[in-house]
């Protein structure tokens, strides 16, 4: 029997894939359609997001380093600039350029749940969180270190973000303290404990050293405190009364000046026993002495707000000890460079601290020490923002390739967009 020819009509439903299969050839259209659609969904939806993400954070990134860093127009703590500002920025070419182009997608709306919410949410994470990492990159990165031979240069300078000095003494003695507590968490849960120390940078031309002020208890003279001096040293005559604190009275009204307790004493004027011209003037004007700079040391702990009073003050205690403790066995003189602290919360407790020393008219500048090397004080920054754009980046794609477009009714509005 002849073989039966196959008519076009019938061929025209099969196409050989290779030598040994053949598929039918409407599977072969939706394949191509399939993959139209996913190149569609790219160039409409995700080529967009790229372009707004990288215009983003480069022209915010270039903003910020030229107005604040550079210029310093602007006052503004540095949390809102480099965390809040990046965090809301983002949600604005979403909301006007995405947004339309992410309704495109056939998502589903049912159940109260809005997926369109989601994948915007998603988009400004995806941007949000590399321009974060970028500006605090770009803070450190940006950094000048300045060498001083001392302390009183660092007016004479043009204000850098880091400092190495190479003759200074750190004074333990005058320092000012401030504490401070926040509760936050779920129905807050947790009491965060600060303690915000400053001690003086003076200028010292042998060495680098600490100036403790031993075990001697605090002299408050007519109302001024005066750090070092020995009670021996007033002529007996000349006292008038004198009253002993507790070292937790003491150390209430005078901080951390007071942590061996206080002898609060009324006298008259007097020159003290040593023969030195040291008098009650004398030691006003020494607290004056105006100071270039302070080394900013801050202490905190995390505790239960759930706990009971009793439990709490006890676990406060045990804090402010184990701090006084440390403050006073670690030598704070070393460390290999300093950074400068910019206008933030931080700032205003040290600000609050400094008031506290009763030394007018000095600076506000306020330095952190720092112990590891000048190079590598920018850390894995630029590989986290690498790859926290990256996973962003492909996630989202994600999410647009596994949606599918909505069929009808959007053809004149893919036109446009």
């Amino acid at each position: 029997m002849e073989e039966e020819q196959l008519k076009p009509s019938t061929f025209a439903h099969f196409y050989r894939l290779d030598g040994r299969t053949e598929k039918p050839y409407t599977n072969y259209l939706q394949e191509i359609e399939s993959m139209n659609k996913q190149t569609e969904k790219i160039r409409l939806i995700y080529v967009p997001f790229l372009i707004i993400a990288i215009t983003l954070i480069g022209s915010y990134t270039f903003l910020n380093w030229q107005l604040m860093i550079k210029m310093q127009l602007f006052p503004i703590k540095e949390v809102i600039i480099n965390s809040i500002v990046p965090f809301i920025l983002p949600w604005l070419p979403v909301l006007i350029f995405l947004r339309p182009r992410i309704k495109l997608l056939n998502l589903d709306t049912t159940k109260n749940r809005d997926l369109y919410i989601v994948y915007q949410f998603i988009a400004v994470l995806a941007i949000g969180i590399p321009t974060i990492i970028t500006q605090d990159y770009l803070y450190t990165a940006t950094g000048k270190l300045t060498e001083l031979d001392n302390i009183s240069e660092i007016s004479k300078h043009k204000e850098t973000k880091y400092y190495r000095l190479k003759k200074y003494s750190i004074d333990k003695k005058n320092i000012g303290i401030y504490n401070e507590s926040q509760v936050s968490g779920k129905s807050n849960q947790d009491l965060y404990i600060s303690s915000y120390r400053v001690c003086p940078i003076l200028e010292d031309t042998t060495s680098n050293k600490e100036l403790n002020n031993g075990q001697k208890p605090l002299l408050v003279i007519n109302g001024k405190p005066c750090p070092g001096m020995d009670i021996s040293e007033i002529p007996k005559e000349k006292i008038i009364s004198a009253t002993k604190l507790a070292v937790f009275t003491a150390f209430e009204q005078y901080g951390e000046l007071a942590k061996n307790g206080a002898i609060v004493i009324t006298a008259k004027e007097f020159v003290t026993n040593t023969n030195t011209n040291t008098t009650v003037e004398n030691i006003d004007s020494i607290l004056r002495t105006p100071v270039k700079a302070w080394l900013g040391i801050e202490y905190k702990e995390k505790i239960n707000n759930r706990l009971s009073e009793v439990d709490k003050d006890r676990l406060i205690k045990v804090f402010f000890e184990n701090s006084q403790r440390d403050f006073q066995t670690q030598n704070q003189s070393k460390f290999i460079y300093l950074k400068r602290l910019g206008y933030s919360d931080e700032l205003d407790c040290y600000k609050d601290a400094i008031r506290r020393t009763y030394r007018l008219n000095s600076s506000e500048t306020v330095l952190i020490s720092v112990n590891e090397s000048f190079e590598s004080r920018n850390g894995n920054k630029l590989a986290w923002i690498l790859s926290s754009f990256a996973i962003g980046g492909i996630l989202f794609l994600l999410m647009i390739l596994g949606a599918k477009l909505k069929c009808t009714g959007n053809e004149e509005e893919m036109t446009s967009l």
